[in-house]
Formats: C-alpha cells, sequence, structure tokens
C-alpha cells in the first residue's frame, strides 16, 4: 500500500473514531432513558430534550467553525498583502509558502474537529 494511502485512511479512521466514539459512549445512557422515559409514560418530554440538545449543539458547533472560519479566512488573505517584508538591511521572506496547501488542510481539519468538540461541549449545557 502507499504511504499517501495509507495515511488518508488512518486520518480517516481517526476522524470516524472521533466522531463515533462520543455516539457510542453515550448510546448506552440514551437507551437507558429512552426506555425509563418511556415506561413512565414521558417520552415526548424525552424527544423534546433529545430535540434542543441536538439543536443547540448544532448551532453552537457550526457558529463557532464559521467564526474561526471566516476568522482564518481574512487572516489568509491579510497574509498574502506581501510576499516579503524588509526589516532595515534585512530582507525576510518566508520559508514555508511549499507547505500552503498542507498547512490549509491541516487548518480546516482542525477547524472542524474543534468544532465538533465545541457542539459536543454545548450538547452538556
Amino acid at each position: 500500500m502507499k504511504p499517501e494511502r495509507l495515511a488518508r485512511l488512518l486520518v480517516g479512521l481517526l476522524l470516524l473514531l472521533l466522531v463515533l466514539g462520543p455516539i457510542f459512549a453515550n448510546g448506552i445512557d440514551l437507551l437507558v432513558d429512552w426506555l425509563w422515559f418511556n415506561q413512565e409514560g414521558f417520552r415526548v418530554i424525552y424527544v423534546t430534550i433529545l430535540k434542543s440538545q441536538i439543536a443547540l449543539s448544532g448551532y453552537a458547533g457550526l457558529a463557532f467553525m464559521a467564526v474561526v472560519a471566516l476568522n482564518a479566512i481574512i487572516a489568509r488573505r491579510l497574509a498574502h498583502r506581501g510576499s516579503y517584508r524588509v526589516y532595515h538591511d534585512v530582507i525576510e521572506i518566508p520559508g514555508l509558502d511549499r507547505f500552503t496547501s498542507i498547512f490549509r488542510w491541516v487548518l480546516w481539519i482542525g477547524i472542524f474537529v474543534v468544532g465538533f468538540f465545541v457542539s459536543e461541549w454545548a450538547t452538556g449545557h
């Protein structure tokens, strides 16, 4: 297997674990609560609580991702105004320009992962 394909597969599995891990960890609690509320005749209340938690966590995660993404886009556009800087007699040329596509992917994946954790945090609040 090629190293690129292996790396993509590992990153995909890691992201899948980050998404599905909390779902499976909380699945037993959800099932027990569902059975208890259903037995007591308050299933509608439990469904309303679940819907509000899902909606609020989704809004919090999306709002966080939108704010951070907008900040990243503005910072990137401002950074491209000048390709080099001159300080007195020294010319500073950024040496990491060849890695911009890798940094871009890492930045967007990081925004998504942190946004997911913000939405998980918002679920409990």
